[in-house]
């Protein structure tokens, strides 16, 4: 019976081999999870350079739009009063006749026409001053 005995490992022993096999299955454990989070982060890593590409892409386009849509205003903006002082403007078809009458008795003169023509075209363009003139006093 005392061999027996002797063949059996003491208490610390065991313990010992007990703890090792603990700490080389929680070695391996780290070890593997370590692994799965190195390669999670590398995919992420990977994942974050790919966003980065595309929001820069984005905000350039971004920026693109908000020039074309600041020029597109600024044109709008100016047709917008353009069109608002032309329509509160009675006189202006009065003067763009007064243009052109002007511009007509230009090219007469210029192609040597009658001088009843010449004549008509200065009648004409008198009444339209008077008219213009007329018009603009009105308005102040």
């Amino acid at each position: 019976m005392s061999q027996q005995g002797s063949n059996r490992p003491s208490w610390l022993t065991t313990g010992s081999i007990s703890l090792a096999l603990s700490i080389l299955s929680s070695a391996v454990t780290a070890g593997a999870i370590y692994g799965q989070l190195k390669s999670d982060l590398s995919v992420a890593s990977e994942r974050n350079g790919e966003l980065k590409k595309s929001n820069e892409q984005l905000t350039g386009y971004i920026s693109e739009w908000r020039t074309a849509n600041s020029t597109l205003q600024t044109q709008l903006n100016a047709a917008q009063l353009r069109v608002q002082s032309l329509e509160h403007d009675r006189c202006e078809p009065i003067r763009l006749k007064v243009d052109s009458l002007s511009n007509s008795l230009d090219s007469a003169q210029l192609w040597n026409a009658s001088t009843t023509r010449l004549s008509v075209l200065r009648d004409l363009g008198a009444e339209y001053q008077a008219s213009l003139r007329a018009c603009y006093n009105a308005k102040s």
